[in-house]
């Protein structure tokens, strides 16, 4: 019995991680092609541009129905915060994939 239940396990393991490294792939693809967008949003926060904006915002003089979360003081800021983080993370995981597949690797 313990044979199939690893057996299982292993399949479960695979299953699971076929999953989420194709769904991951797919994020990951996604953030790729949104960079520079990404790039130019944070070059728009605080820029002259952001304040002029947040001003007529302030003011009144904006549409009523203009969806304007890129006016909160927080809503880029928390977004450059995440995709920081999110960087960091990438790397810390790309480190450690890294180190466990030279784990597999045969020794000389």
């Amino acid at each position: 019995m313990e044979t199939i239940e690893h057996i299982k396990q292993m399949e479960k393991t695979l299953n699971q991680g076929e999953k989420s490294l194709s769904q991951t792939l797919d994020n990951l693809e996604e953030i790729q092609q949104n960079l520079d967008h990404y790039q130019t949003l944070f070059a728009y926060y605080q820029s002259p541009e952001w304040f002029e904006h947040f001003a007529l915002d302030e003011q009144g003089k904006l549409p009523v129905d203009l969806p304007r979360g890129v006016l909160s003081e927080d809503g880029i800021y928390n977004f450059l915060a995440t995709y920081v983080s999110l960087a960091d993370k990438l790397k810390e995981v790309s480190d450690k994939m890294s180190q466990k597949l030279d784990e597999l690797r045969p020794k000389d």
